[in-house]
């Protein structure tokens, strides 16, 4: 960290993370989209390709013997996509293609003894394959049996399928459509219009395989009667594997609740009333006359917590749909009770008549029409840019593009492909997290379309070739004003950072490169000067301030408020490991880096002179971005010894405990701190252990690996003080040789031992009887964090305190509490009548210093613990200078009158004491015997040349008490 002043830097840091999160409140106040729903339905059209929410990326060719299989299929025959494992398949009569879409060439034919009816993927449940290659199950339905085969995966083999000895007869049902749940379960449709459980296990039972089948049902009749009348022609899960859902022929839907047994199968509701409610809902849309539910759709609670299912119809028409009563406070993880329908969106007018295949998911819907001359795949996404305003009612409205794509051959299969956690707020992604693909099989191959996100649009917009900055700027107004200034400059550094890029390194061997940051720095400069469109109600920044601030909450939130450390049990005894990942934390720490160089190089962007408000917060942030970055570093070291079970073994107890709720943020503020260097400490031991107390090998491992966290003086810390705690299981006659090699190391690292660790050093000084030592480098680290003792000028009169003289103060002021606490100590800890040199060195070491606010600070605090007389034993220096400052207090009068009438100057005394006896603050009893003492102190005036002094001090008691003169 630049700030050279721990203390300094810390008050940085915390004033930073304060700064990070109250700008954060853009995308915490980002909406659910049920906050957006109204009667009223906009929708757009991107002109621009580099603006367009879908665009497409990529066409794969499928080899010949593919497009030949392919041409061949039946409407009814299975096809799909298998993101997961990066295939594409389909069945021709018993033959099942296999296509690696992203090694184009591969593509595997597998041949069943029947016709194949279903395929299907499903996670393995745990404990059933003995080996962890094993990634994904396929299940395949054919006219005879249904089979598992395990799949297996690694860097070396690829994929790779395995058969297996699991699988049952089909009982003369073809089970048409396999799901795969999360969590490892396995239902099938069959064409008796029921649904089915496979059921699989490692050995066999008394009465069953290793693979079987049981119909879910209320009962036979039932299943019966309700196939046959209403069969169910659609089966999805949630994400949990929690609800099953299931859409049936006359577009009923009956909800499932699936429990975490992984064997539970609970139907809460079947709900009837679609067709009804939405015309009541909607009644001047004649569309919704007579439709058909098409396909239902799972919502996550990324997209809403107010709706958990989107049914899309065979028009297009979207219903959304809350499993929970109306009115209740439910999460979405709870137990359903209920079905309610509760909003209807129709259709863009752009999309024509009747649609052959829909998919939706997270927000975009995605809907394929067929007519004789082409195929078109229409993609609806919502606007970010109008989702992040408010309208004049004081709500967001609901504003989605509609993009239309054209693609050669017939479509078989549209699916998304599997990538990272979803956010409805893309507009807080950085530009290096994936993004999300829609996969479209087609007779002729696979046709690859990406959900752009802004960050995208805005990579696509600074990638031009422009005459100058100024034309850059102006072609860039409509983004910046669509998406919001700070939200842009904070989507211009996502690109600047992206560590896939190297952007930040500008040479003649990448041009583009040259160009794009050339774009960007003059995009942040036009920003600098535009003020903030975050409406806070405080201080008003610029939107490079709060977009620099939105950025940096946005990089490390993945890692900030999550807990780092899990409670496990080794032995039956609880131990922490890490819950935070590796890939995590150094995906942040690669961004920070790239950030703080970006900075480093363009000083004029992000100046850090704290000539305002502006830039003082500027450079606390990137004063934080250096510090996580350091902390990131100590604890992916952490999780490199493989042995954090036992090195947080060795915390204190109620450092243990605070280890199963903390996170980076509370570990690198305030609160955490201390735990922090305990952990440190620890991993400081368990490296002087592993490397025989070879200190310099220690420091230089530890700095290597971890940076500032653990640097020279946090090692050397360690060491003194590990040394300070021996001592006192060391012979007498080494003791006083021990403690004073860890004084000199602590002496050299003064500026970097945090106050509290002092305190707890000190004592342990005093315990052992050297108190002085406690002293000296209480001071010294005092001493070290103002040099110049620029403090004692909060001293003079008519001096104007300046904030950075202000912050020095604070910073030693817990240094000045440490000796204090010391001296109050041994001052009740040692009889008076017994000064003896314990006490005499102590106080002597700690009022020889130079530092007069120190002094000052000191004088204070005896007085206000009652030990005042002390200071007149000792008569330090700048007592009498203290004592008689103005304004004047009554206390230090009080003790000013004592000390001169000790060191015998007895024409002060009397001054002083009548000064005492004419203040309102003192009683009448007071007043008198202040009075008294000033008679006698000026009757002790014998020198010769202070007989008119001694004279009309006593005229003057005389008039304020005449009594004194009888």
């Amino acid at each position: 960290m630049e700030t050279s002043c721990l203390e300094k830097a810390f008050n940085a840091i915390e004033e930073a993370s304060v700064t990070l999160e109250s700008r954060s409140i853009i995308d915490r106040q980002f909406p659910d989209l049920t906050q957006t729903f109204s009667n009223h339905f906009v929708y757009e059209k991107a002109t621009d390709t580099k603006v367009k929410p879908i665009a497409l990326k990529n066409s794969v060719n499928m080899p010949i013997i593919g497009i030949e299989g392919i041409n061949q299929l039946k409407p009814d025959s299975p096809s799909g996509i298998a993101p997961k494992i990066n295939k594409a398949y389909f069945a021709v009569g018993k033959c099942l293609y296999l296509w690696d879409y992203v090694n184009s060439n591969n593509i595997n034919i597998y041949e069943e003894e029947d016709d194949i009816i279903g395929i299907g993927f499903a996670p393995p449940k745990p404990d059933v394959f003995n080996s962890e290659k094993i990634c994904q199950l396929l299940i395949v339905s054919t006219l005879s049996f249904v089979k598992i085969i395990a799949i297996s995966e690694d860097r070396i083999d690829g994929v790779r399928f395995h058969k297996t000895d699991m699988y049952t007869n089909t009982s003369g049902v073809n089970m048409k459509t396999i799901l795969g749940t999360n969590n490892g379960r396995i239902f099938m449709l069959g064409n008796d219009g029921n649904v089915w459980e496979l059921d699989y296990r490692q050995s066999e039972g008394w009465f069953t395989g290793k693979c079987s089948k049981r119909l879910h049902s209320s009962g036979l009749f039932s299943a019966l009667f309700l196939s046959m009348n209403d069969p169910v022609i659609q089966l999805t899960a949630d994400e949990t594997g929690r609800i099953l859902y299931q859409l049936t022929a006359h577009s009923h839907i009956v909800v499932t609740y699936l429990g975490k047994s992984g064997h539970d199968y609970r139907p809460i509701i079947t709900y009837t009333k679609s067709q009804e409610t939405a015309r009541l809902m909607c009644p001047n849309l004649p569309s919704l006359d007579n439709f058909r539910i098409a396909s239902i759709h799972p919502v996550s609670p990324c997209e809403s917590r107010a709706y958990q299912l989107v049914a899309v119809t065979s028009s297009g028409h979207r219903l959304y749909y809350s499993y929970h009563k109306q009115g209740s406070n439910l999460m979405a993880e709870d137990i359903p009770s209920d079905l309610t329908l509760i909003h209807v969106r129709s259709p863009p007018s752009m999309i024509p008549g009747q649609i052959s295949k829909t998919l939706y998911k997270d927000g975009v819907m995605t809907l394929v029409y067929n007519n004789e001359q082409k195929q078109s795949i229409f993609t609806i996404s919502p606007d970010l840019g109008k989702l992040t305003k408010s309208t004049a009612i004081g709500r967001p409205e609901l504003v989605e593009f509609v993009d239309e794509t054209t693609v050669p051959g017939s479509i078989v299969a549209i699916a998304e492909s599997h990538c990272a956690e979803y956010q409805l707020n893309e507009l807080s992604a950085h530009y290096t997290a994936p993004t999300r693909q829609l996969l479209v099989l087609t007779t002729c191959g696979l046709c690859v379309l990406a959900k752009q996100r802004p960050i995208d649009m805005l990579f696509g917009l600074v990638s031009g070739t422009y005459e100058d900055a100024t034309m850059r700027i102006n072609h860039f107004r409509e983004f910046l004003t669509h998406f919001g200034y700070s939200n842009s400059c904070a989507m211009l550094l996502g690109l600047v950072t992206s560590y896939n890029s190297n952007l930040y390194k500008t040479n003649s061997s990448a041009p583009a490169t040259s160009q794009i940051i050339t774009t960007v720095t003059a995009l942040l400069q036009e920003l600098s000067g535009i003020p903030s469109d975050l409406s806070l109600h405080e201080q008003q920044y610029t939107s490079r301030h709060d977009g620099l601030a939105l950025f940096l909450h946005r990089t490390i939130r993945s890692v900030w408020d999550k807990p780092f450390f899990s409670e496990v049990f080794i032995d039956g005894k609880p131990a922490y490991v890490n819950a935070t990942k590796k890939t995590d934390l150094l995906d942040v720490q690669t961004i920070l880096k790239n950030l703080i160089v970006f900075m480093q190089s363009y000083p004029t962007l992000f100046p850090k002179a704290n000539a305002n408000a502006e830039e003082k917060s500027i450079k606390n942030m990137y004063e934080l971005a250096v510090y996580v970055t350091e902390a990131i570093a100590f604890f992916v070291y952490l999780i490199d010894t493989g042995d954090i079970a036992f090195i947080t073994q060795n915390l204190k107890a109620g450092f243990k405990e605070h280890l199963k709720t903390a996170s980076l943020r509370q570990l690198l503020t305030t609160s955490g701190r201390p735990l922090v260097r305990e952990l440190t400490g620890s991993l400081i031991e368990y490296t002087f252990k592993r490397q025989n107390y070879d200190t310099e090998y220690v420091i230089s491992t530890l700095q290597q690996n971890c940076g500032a966290f653990c640097d020279a003086s946090v090692v050397l810390l360690h060491r003194a003080t590990y040394d300070i705690y021996s001592a006192r299981s060391a012979p007498s006659s080494q003791t006083k040789a021990i403690l004073n090699n860890a004084l000199n190391i602590l002496q050299k690292i003064a500026g970097q031992i945090p106050a509290s660790s002092l305190a707890e050093i000190s004592k342990e000084f005093a315990s052992q009887n050297y108190s002085v030592y406690g002293i000296n480098i209480a001071l010294t680290c005092a001493k070290a964090r103002d040099p110049n003792n620029a403090t004692n000028g909060l001293l003079k009169a008519g001096y104007t305190p300046n904030e950075a003289t202000v912050e020095l103060f604070k910073a030693k002021q817990p240094f000045y509490d440490v000796v204090f606490d010391l001296l109050l100590d041994i001052t009740r800890r040692v009889p008076d009548s017994t000064f003896n040199d314990l006490k005499k060195n102590a106080y002597a070491a700690a009022f020889n210093s130079q530092d007069i606010a120190f002094h000052y600070y000191i004088y204070e605090k005896f007085m206000n613990n009652g030990i005042d007389e002390e200071l007149i034993k000792t008569s330090p220096a700048y007592l009498e200078e203290f004592l008689s400052r103005q304004p004047y207090s009554y206390k230090r009068l009080r003790l000013l009158a004592k000390y001169y009438k000790e060191h015998e100057e007895f024409e002060k005394a009397a001054n002083v004491y009548i000064q005492l006896a004419q203040s309102q603050e003192v009683t009448n009893e007071e007043r008198s015997q202040y009075l008294a003492n000033a008679s006698i102190c000026a009757r002790s005036v014998t020198a010769p040349a202070k007989q008119y002094e001694k004279y009309h001090l006593l005229q003057t008691v005389n008039q304020l008490d005449p009594t004194q003169n009888q």
